[in-house]
């Protein structure tokens, strides 16, 4: 895997995460 790809995905693994964590809390 590239180190552009791996970056990317790491990015949108993070926002889903946070999105989930906004999700659960409130």
């Amino acid at each position: 895997m590239k180190a552009a790809e791996k970056n990317l995905h790491g990015a949108a693994k993070t926002s889903f995460m946070k999105k989930c964590i906004e999700t659960t809390s409130n």
